[in-house]
């Protein structure tokens, strides 16, 4: 009891409890440092060498995104489909005229037919898209320019495609003229009427309040 009564009366004391301080940060084990790791789902031994040796050690960072060229994700998949396609496309054209043709026996075509079933299954063209080389975009591709209605207009209004003139369009257009008529109507001079022909502007218009469509 001469023991126990200490420790009781320090437990049951209204007195606060001092915890006790830390050891200095000199008497802790030093941590070994870490020299900073590419993550690897970030990384392979090509990117590794080329960070090295053409990059001069650029530190890596998470994030860290190489740029291959290619607009989006499903772009990538087309190429690979394509590559896929081109080199099987004469050994499944050869199979499907031995599996069709109907001089052969049976078993030949039935052959045929199991060999042109194990190919795969991107080799086949119609798994193959257009797609935009800009945007990746699926729908309304411009086949002969290859980018999407999107990215046409946007070229075409900037004179940036050949062959391809900006339209003449307005807000103030309300009917295309396709014939210059002459002599110019009465109550319009020459300049005037060519301005409007060459603005599209139709024959009755708030800007002209003088004249009148004969």
């Amino acid at each position: 009891l001469g023991i126990m009564f200490p420790l009781i009366r320090r437990l049951f004391s209204t007195g606060t409890y001092r915890v006790p301080a830390p050891p200095p940060a000199a008497m802790l084990p030093s941590k070994p440092e870490m020299a900073p790791v590419t993550p690897p789902h970030h990384s392979s031994p090509e990117v590794e060498q080329l960070l090295a040796n053409e990059l001069c050690g650029y530190p890596p960072y998470r994030q860290r995104r190489i740029r291959n060229g290619f607009p989006s994700w499903a772009t990538i998949r087309d190429e690979k489909r394509r590559r896929v396609t081109e080199h099987f496309d004469a050994l499944r054209a050869r199979l499907v005229a031995l599996k069709r043709t109907r001089i052969l026996p049976a078993d030949i075509t039935d052959q045929a037919a199991a060999q042109l079933h194990q190919l795969p299954r991107d080799s086949c063209f119609t798994r193959i898209n257009r797609r935009c080389i800009m945007t990746g975009r699926r729908r309304g591709v411009q086949n002969e320019w290859r980018i999407s209605r999107i990215m046409f207009r946007k070229f075409a209004d900037n004179n940036q495609l050949g062959g391809v003139l900006p339209a003449k369009w307005s807000t103030q257009c309300f009917s295309a003229r396709k014939h210059l008529h002459w002599p110019p109507p009465e109550g319009l001079t020459v300049e005037q009427y060519m301005d409007r022909y060459y603005r599209y502007l139709r024959d009755k218009d708030p800007l002209y309040p003088r004249y009148v469509k004969p």
